[in-house]
């Protein structure tokens, strides 16, 4: 046993008892057994037919006296009382086990016995219930079973551990007199039984060696029935046995490893956890990776508190699947926290280690009000008179209705392809006659296109579309689905369809099926009063749309009024309380008076009852909070200074916890504003930052991600960067966690949190999740009156640089000057006596015995944070300016002025790059942002800049540079893309006039290359699974938008990327957003050398 073994209390009732093992045993109550023992009633049954009638069927095929045991058994199950267990035979009572463990799972019969009878009979009938098996004809599980012999030689039935688990921990907590009586009784047993019958006493026996023995025994087994015994390991006590059995499998470790740390070395069990771990987080050739095995096995190695154990876990600190529970055991144990760790997993151990330095004992202030009083809570013993119920009031307002339909409407996957032609009369009635069955029997039916098939091997397929009347009719019955999108429908019939929106429950399928956002992107697009009660449903009840519910709610609000009133004056229910919440949340959002409105247009009592529901008090909201994590740790908070004066008690510290918890991002509580009154934002910051560890620390579970929303409430910069760092990590690794860090991003609002965001919204392989940042980063567009790319523009963070775009830093004597090169990259130039600047590097240099300490420090800490802002954001600005350049995109002067030629930050870019000004009354002026600011043309001659002027990216396609080139090699100025060197390529006069682009075809390419590279330069998947080609929108010479599409073949699919073999490429075809072809003499020559130059980049890898 390993003497430093600490198990958390949560999982030490995972143990399997041992007398060895202190504190162990659990034995069942006499009262607990008798409450169990009324369970084991025979009751129930299967395939219709109770049980007794399944198992008296049964009794005609077996033994004689078998059915003669059964029909005790099953008497004594139509009954079992105390008295009846005592008087039964072991016979009946191990027949009765047999019966009990196909019936009853929740009953651990032979454990009863043990406590309501004895251990001996309970061992007992654990051993002859072995002799027994329940068996039944081919396909007659459900019809006539009986009893019949068990061969020991076989197993017929999983070991019914679970069962005999009350048993054990009954006989590892008995006196050792009767511990001693049970252990002869078992020996005589097992002394003339097969493995297959002993092999139960000897886990049911854990501190006699006979585990070990069967376990021995039982690798002269075939491998089928080897693995049979394995079960034996949690009660094992032989180290070389115990290893020789998992080694041969892994998996082994994390199902028992808790048990077997208790019994080998701790030098053994460390070595073997470091062994198969790595084996445990390898990726299977097809699926996904088994996240709970190597969990399991590393909680192992954190209950062993040894240095050993901490230098086998540290690799792992940055690893997805094991880094909370690695750096869980850090911040419990940070004496054993390596010294001379590097990487990205010592820095994160370095981060849960440093602890900041607590106050011994912090003066105390008097809490606000909203913290002493809690008034969130439920009202314990007020009554209060709630207005009477208004019933069947019919929603008002259905003149203000409109349809919102965005600029394009996405073709459905499902269509693209296939031809689509109206109905033949034959077709609609065939399918009228379905579609009224379907109805009246609420069975499959598709309301807006039959699926016709043509015929072929394989077989192919065309739609044809239902008629309009009969579509909506269908559609407005609540019970159909569509073969389109839901969006397409709304743009083809509009409000005619909202019937079906308000009846279909689609709602169940947020989250969990692609087709619930669809609906939902769909829902949006009805301006219509009957829609607001379901907006207002999943405002209240699906929390990863609440964001986008309270959008349209606050978007369209004297509309959503209308649609709430009648539910939220209405008798009591979910649909009432979605309804007030709705209200309030208008109320509060500054729309109280299209709320009142409305309600004046119901009558006087509905006016004066909403008028009563906006007058409650916003901070009663009678809401309980949940259970707090187990890994919340209180004690761990810093403190909250007061804004009056001394700190936050533990009591008031509590109370902003309780309020976090019950607390939505958007909108916040109305009491966390007087907290933020009254507390200071940096201590407050300093909080919500910590409750963040602690939630990533907890593995950043969904139901507790109030933890992460603390950062919404109580901001900092240092969160900020956190929770950005996070967004990108999980970007690339987990969707679900990305979505809620994304969530965050765009409630911060932020310019910093904003710009991560359109990265994650640019990069992220996730389908799911790039729609998802992508609808976020233009939510935060629209509301500031900007398009996505003018935000880009606006959300570049200066990062501290003065005007120039660096940075002095000072170690007292000494001063360095802090620049940026063509990649954002600081260098590092000391500043001579003489005031010329000395060689540059990339770091600062260490302080020497004449600098200032504190000042050398601060200097260092002050370039870590540059640096590592500079690393999150440099490759974004680079691409995102590169992408412009392909786009054509153009800025007017002013802007181009401040958000690029001066900007601290991105002025380092424009610098290296060559410009254009346009003008309507002159040519296209080239020109380039010199080092002091200043511009200049080829010549270097001081340019000015037209006031009424756009200013684009030169690009080699459409501008001539050969001058430039030479220019910024004479200057040796390095560019931080391709521009002047870019290759370019052009159509030939064939290429003009045709569809099809041939010279892209024929090109082999790993699948995951594929994917990477094209992704990378704006191409994205046709289909999110299975990928069967890329397309990319492009803009002819007249502004109109095409698509270009990449085939591939054989196509791969996404979710086995890793095994997926070589592709090879297509010609590309260009095509109208309705399908109609392109000739790719319509593209101008900058989109199509782009285009071309990003196929290319396949065959250069």
């Amino acid at each position: 046993m390993i003497p430093t073994l600490v198990v958390p209390e949560a999982e030490r009732k995972n143990i399997s008892p041992r007398r060895s093992i202190p504190g162990s045993a659990q034995p069942m109550t006499a009262a607990a057994a008798k409450r169990l023992l009324a369970k084991a009633k025979l009751t129930g049954g299967i395939g219709g037919k109770s049980y007794v009638k399944v198992f008296r069927a049964g009794m005609a095929t077996a033994e004689p006296a078998r059915a003669e045991l059964m029909e005790r058994a099953l008497a004594f199950l139509a009954d079992p009382t105390v008295d009846a267990l005592a008087a039964a035979d072991i016979e009946t009572l191990a027949a009765a086990e047999v019966v009990l463990r196909r019936t009853a799972h929740g009953v651990p019969f032979v454990g009863l016995v043990g406590v309501l009878r004895s251990i001996d009979d309970a061992v007992a009938t654990l051993h002859r219930s072995t002799f027994h098996a329940l068996t039944a004809a081919s396909g007659g599980w459900t019809t006539a079973v009986w009893l019949a012999e068990h061969d020991a030689s076989q197993f017929r039935d999983r070991p019914a551990i679970d069962q005999w688990l009350a048993l054990r921990h009954a006989i590892a907590g008995a006196p050792a007199e009767t511990y001693g009586r049970a252990v002869g009784v078992a020996a005589d047993f097992r002394a003339q039984a097969p493995l297959r019958r002993r092999a139960p006493l000897a886990y049911v026996f854990p501190d006699e060696p006979w585990a070990d023995e069967d376990l021995v025994a039982a690798e002269s087994e075939v491998q089928s029935q080897r693995a049979g015994y394995t079960y034996l390991l949690a009660a094992a006590r032989e180290a070389p046995t115990i290893l020789q059995v998992i080694r041969k499998e892994p998996r082994l470790l994390a199902e028992h490893g808790l048990d077997v740390a208790h019994v080998v070395p701790a030098a053994d069990m460390i070595a073997l956890c470091t062994e198969l771990l790595p084996l445990l987080l390898k990726k299977p050739p097809h699926g996904p990776l088994l996240k709970t095995p190597p969990r399991a096995v590393a909680a192992i190695l954190t209950y062993i508190r040894t240095p050993e154990a901490a230098a086998a876990l540290a690799p792992y600190a940055a690893h997805p699947v094991l880094a909370p529970l690695v750096l869980g055991f850090f911040r419990d144990a940070p004496e054993l926290a390596p010294k001379d760790a590097a990487g990205k997993g010592a820095a994160a151990v370095a981060r849960v280690v440093a602890k900041k330095t607590q106050p011994g004992a912090v003066s105390i202030g008097e809490a606000p009000p909203v913290l002493r009083d809690r008034p969130w809570r439920p009202a314990k013993g007020k009554k209060t008179t709630a207005p009477k119920p208004i019933v069947d009031l019919p929603i008002l307002g259905l003149e203000l209705e409109r349809v919102d339909l965005p600029p394009h409407i996405p073709q459905n996957g499902s269509q693209r392809g296939r031809r689509i032609r109206p109905m033949t009369p034959e077709e609609h009635a065939a399918w009228r006659e379905e579609a009224d069955a379907a109805v009246q029997k609420s069975s499959y039916l598709c309301a807006d296109f039959g699926l016709i098939r043509l015929g072929g091997t394989p077989p192919t397929f065309e739609y044809a579309q239902v008629p309009d009347h009969d579509c909506i009719w269908a559609w407005n019955t609540g019970t159909a689905s569509l073969r389109g999108t839901a969006l397409e429908l709304v743009a083809r019939h509009g409000l005619a369809v909202v019937p079906g929106f308000t009846q279909k429950d689609w709602l169940r399928w947020l989250g969990t099926y692609e087709d619930g956002d669809e609906y939902l992107r769909a829902a949006q697009c009805l301006i219509s009063p009957r829609m607001a009660p379901r907006m207002a449903r999943i405002a209240a009840r699906r929390k990863q749309y609440r964001r986008v519910a309270l959008q349209w709610l606050g978007a369209h609000a004297e509309v959503a009024a209308y649609g709430l009133v009648p539910d939220a004056v209405a008798p009591s229910g979910e649909a009432k309380d979605d309804a007030e919440e709705a209200l309030r949340f208008l109320a509060l959002s500054g729309h109280r008076p299209q709320v009142r409105a409305a309600a004046a247009r119901y009558g006087d009592p509905t006016s004066a009852a909403v008028e009563a529901l906006l007058d409650r008090d916003p901070l009663a909201i009678d809401v309980a909070a949940p259970k707090p994590p187990p890994f919340l740790r209180l004690a761990e908070l810093p403190p909250v200074a007061l804004v009056s004066g001394g700190h936050l008690d533990d009591d008031a510290r509590a109370a902003l916890v309780e309020m976090l918890q019950i607390s939505p991002a958007d909108p916040p509580y109305p009491g966390i504003a007087l907290v933020r009154q009254a507390c200071t934002a940096e201590s407050l910051g300093d909080f919500g930052l910590e409750l963040l560890e602690q939630w990533v620390l907890g593995d950043a579970p969904g139901r507790h991600d109030w933890m992460l929303a603390a950062i919404v409430h109580l901001p900092s910069i240092a969160s900020e960067r956190r929770i950005s760092a996070l967004a990108r990590e999980w970007a690339r690794k987990n969707q679900e966690k990305a979505k809620r860090a994304c969530g965050t991003l765009a409630a911060l609002g932020e310019d910093a949190p904003l710009m991560h965001l359109a990265h994650i919204a640019e990069t992220t392989r996730f389908d799911a999740l790039r729609t998802l940042a992508t609808e976020l980063v233009r939510g935060a567009a629209d509301a500031r009156g900007l398009t996505q790319d003018e935000l880009g523009d606006r959300t570049v963070p200066d990062l501290g640089l003065d005007a120039d775009g660096t940075v002095t830093l000072s170690y007292g004597p000494r001063q360095f000057r802090v620049s940026l090169d063509e990649t954002l990259r600081p260098r590092v130039s000391e500043r001579l006596p003489s005031g010329a600047l000395g060689p540059p590097s990339t770091t600062p240099p260490r302080p020497t015995k004449t600098d200032d300490a504190e000042a050398a420090k601060a200097a260092r800490e002050r370039f870590d944070a540059l640096r590592a802002d500079l690393e999150a954001i440099a490759d974004r600005q680079r691409q995102r300016l590169e992408r412009a350049m392909g786009d054509a995109r153009s800025w007017n002067a002013a802007d181009f002025e401040a958000r690029l030629a001066r900007h601290p930050l991105l002025g380092h870019l424009a610098k290296r790059l060559v410009w254009v000004a346009t003008t309507s009354a002159s040519a296209d002026n080239t020109f380039r942002v010199a080092e002091d600011g200043s511009l200049a043309d080829v010549e270097d001659r001081t340019f000015s800049l037209p006031e009424h002027a756009r200013v684009r990216l030169a690009h080699p396609a459409i501008d001539a540079l050969d001058a430039w080139a030479t220019l910024f090699a004479d200057y040796t100025i390095l560019q931080p893309f391709e521009q002047l060197g870019r290759t370019v390529f052009r159509r030939t006069a064939a290429e003009t006039g045709t569809e099809k682009l041939e010279r892209t075809g024929g090109i082999r390419v790993a699948a995951r290359r594929a994917l990477g590279i094209l992704e990378s330069r704006g191409f994205r998947r046709e289909d999110a699974g299975y990928v069967v080609a890329f397309i990319r929108t492009l803009r002819t010479t007249e502004g109109t938008e095409v698509v270009a599409r990449l085939p591939l073949e054989p196509g791969f699919e996404i979710q086995d990327l890793r095994s997926e073999g070589e592709q090879t490429t297509g010609a590309t075809s260009l095509a109208t957003r309705e399908g109609s072809a392109v000739a790719w003499g319509a593209l101008t020559p900058l989109a199509f050398s782009e285009l071309v130059r990003a196929v290319e980049a396949l065959r250069a890898s």
